[in-house]
């Protein structure tokens, strides 16, 4: 096996990990990743503007990830990305896409510790979405759909909820400096 299909082993690992950690989508054996089951309605409200969530809505405006302009948006560490004996981390990479005329998408790019895993090639997918609003910004835009994607990621159900949990935010999950203030939002210890 050469370089090149060892990373593309690699992602379909990533996709794993992102499908499971992030989305919340089981993987059905012998079919892969299920679909999500939520219909058209927003995942999730924050701030009084829906947000739809990948794991609970499907993403129906086709992007090729690879080929559209992406802003980097932030990043975060994944402690336990795919959870196991022992688990392995993994780095989130989160950008905004503006391809979509009506609305912000938030793509993530996921990718497992090569020190853990082995080399891969990172996994992209649109996981968050939200419709552009009046003096709106990409950064704004940003926090409501990266809200939502911890709010999916812990369970949570209203933007007012909060993780119980002992985790030190900057040294687990090593967030970007628009990533943080919406960690010490959801993480409640801290």
């Amino acid at each position: 096996m050469n370089k090149h299909e060892l990373k593309l082993r690699g992602m379909n690992m990533n996709a794993i990990a992102a499908a499971q950690a992030i989305l919340h989508l089981p993987l059905i054996f012998g079919q892969g990743i299920a679909e999500p089951t939520g219909g058209d309605v927003p995942a999730y409200v924050i701030n009084n503007i829906p947000v739809s969530h990948a794991g609970i809505n499907l993403y129906t405006i086709e992007t090729d990830v690879d080929k559209v302009s992406l802003s980097k948006w932030g990043e975060f560490t994944h402690p336990y990305l795919m959870v196991g004996m022992p688990s392995v981390s993994g780095k989130v990479r989160l950008m905004i896409s503006l391809v979509d005329k009506t609305n912000y998408v938030l793509v993530m790019g996921v990718k497992l510790n090569e020190d853990q895993h082995g080399p891969s090639y990172p996994y992209w997918q649109p996981v968050c979405w939200t419709p552009r609003q009046k003096n709106d910004s990409k950064l704004n835009a940003g926090e409501r759909m990266f809200h939502a994607l911890l709010m999916h990621m812990f369970s949570l159900e209203s933007e007012t909820d909060t993780y119980d949990n002992d985790d030190d935010i900057e040294f687990e999950w090593m967030p970007s400096k628009n990533c943080k203030p919406v960690f010490e939002k959801i993480f409640e210890n801290q």
